[in-house]
């Protein structure tokens, strides 16, 4: 049986997607306003997370390293 394999473009998909969900679910909540300062903290820490409990395959991992160091 042939193993399933994501190219790069899906995995950052599924990245983005992940990171769109978590804002979504967490405004609802009202832990996070509706303000673009506010997403972009929240994107950001979200990501930082991400990266640290390696959520996401090697394929975007130096994606998110880059990230790190703009």
């Amino acid at each position: 049986m042939k193993e399933l394999q994501f190219n790069k473009s899906t995995d950052l998909y599924n990245l983005i997607l992940g990171g769109l969900i978590a804002l979504t679910s967490e405004q609802h909540i009202g832990k996070v306003t509706y303000r673009s300062v506010s997403e972009n903290i929240f994107l950001g820490k979200w990501l930082k997370k991400a990266k640290q409990q390696k959520r996401y395959p090697r394929s975007i991992a130096l994606l998110l390293i880059f990230s790190f160091k703009l």
